[in-house]
């Protein structure tokens, strides 16, 4: 949805409020997404954090002490 709604305003396909309403996207969401896009070239963030506990045991390790 982002990514069409730069696309829509960089080819100036449709107008600002046109493409909010359609999208259902506040402006300052969409202000958001464009400056990502101009600094990155992408309108997600890359998330590079780790979602579980690191495992500090091996299955090796694990056999061993049982």
């Amino acid at each position: 949805m982002k990514l069409a709604a730069m696309c829509l305003y960089d080819q100036d396909l449709l107008e600002l409020p046109d493409i909010l309403d359609c999208l259902q996207m506040s402006r300052r969401t969409f202000y958001r997404t464009q400056k990502l896009w101009l600094d990155t070239g992408n309108v997600g963030r890359h998330r590079f954090e780790l979602h579980s506990c690191p495992r500090i045991l091996q299955i090796d390790d694990i056999q061993y002490l049982e």
